[in-house]
């Protein structure tokens, strides 16, 4: 699932008709916005601070700050903030403090009052793809699928070029199981953004469950080539040619994989398989214990080390492994 959430964005609002002091408090917000836009957060915070002690009521200065403080990891401060413009004018120039609010809550992990915001937010602005994008990404990680596919069918009615929401609902149909589906949308996100490596990623995973190796391991080249830091592409590369056999290509693989992030323990899953394919047992056992470390409820890691086990002639071992990966099966 595409997981980038739109930046916030930094606003400034003309008012007509101000006294001194709410002048002055628009000048520091000003300022604050410049600073923030140069990556000055903490001057621009207290430049927001100071217009807020000029007019109390600046719904501007809660905004930016609230932006400000969100690029500066101050969450609670942020909701804060964003609380107190929806409170002064909820419907008033700064509205977007409700879809910032969504974005705030996403990164704190409160899901229901994420989609709560963005409720509020698509009443405000229902046609505003963003907000459906943003909505759908959290009801996905709540695992509704169908309320993901609602909102992204949504961002793609109001913006029909959204790469993003074709990624999203390919990502959605993939894991409902429609893998054509989830080819199709991903094929019409690479055609709107020839470089979204993400959706090559996904098509090449869709086309790997097909049985398309030569097209799984094309479209994990090209999304490598876009992004070479796609850690689960060099996984989903490694696992097609491994099943066409190609143990140390397949090797080289897992290895990236693991190089950019060492708790994947799927990784070293995966290179234990590879590694026992290749007639490394010892090498395969290896994996599969540091699997079992980083997960200790890895049932496949299990089967995969007792089947190591049982080609080193380990009987009893492979015999406990066995049973270990029933228990956490189920079976």
């Amino acid at each position: 699932m595409n997981t980038r959430i739109f930046a916030l964005a930094l606003v400034l609002t003309l008012v007509a008709g101000c006294s001194s002091k709410q002048n002055k408090s628009e000048s520091y917000v000003k300022q604050g916005v410049d600073k923030a836009q140069k990556g000055k957060l903490d001057e621009a915070i207290a430049d927001f601070n100071q217009a807020l002690e000029l007019d109390p009521q600046n719904a501007d200065a809660y905004y930016n700050r609230g932006v400000a403080e969100y690029s500066n990891g101050e969450l609670e401060a942020a909701i804060a903030d964003y609380n107190q413009v929806i409170e002064i004018n909820p419907e008033g120039p700064v509205a977007n403090a409700f879809y910032n609010l969504g974005v705030t809550k996403t990164k704190k992990g409160d899901l229901v009052g994420a989609i709560i915001a963005y409720d509020h937010a698509a009443k405000l602005n229902p046609t505003n793809a963003a907000i459906y994008l943003n909505r759908g990404i959290v009801k996905f990680g709540k695992g509704d699928l169908d309320g993901a596919m609602a909102d992204d069918n949504k961002a793609i009615e109001f913006d029909p070029q959204y790469a993003e929401a074709y990624y999203n609902r390919g990502y959605a149909k993939y894991n409902k199981g429609d893998v054509d589906g989830a080819i199709a949308d991903y094929s019409q996100a690479i055609e709107i953004d020839p470089k979204a490596a993400e959706a090559y990623g996904g098509r090449g995973l869709a086309k790997f469950d097909k049985g398309d190796l030569d097209g799984a391991v094309a479209d994990d080249n090209e999304a490598l080539n876009l992004n070479p830091k796609l850690a689960q592409v060099y996984n989903n590369r490694g696992n097609a040619k491994k099943r066409r056999n190609d143990w140390d290509a397949a090797i080289a693989d897992f290895d990236q994989a693991i190089r950019l992030n060492s708790k994947d323990f799927i990784a070293y899953e995966n290179r234990g398989s590879a590694k026992g394919g290749k007639g490394d047992l010892d090498g395969a056992i290896a994996d599969f214990n540091q699997a079992i470390e980083l997960n200790p409820k890895d049932a496949d890691a299990y089967k995969g080390r007792a089947l190591a086990k049982m080609q080193k002639g380990d009987v009893q071992g492979a015999a406990d492994d066995d049973y270990k990966a029933a228990q956490l099966s189920g079976n």
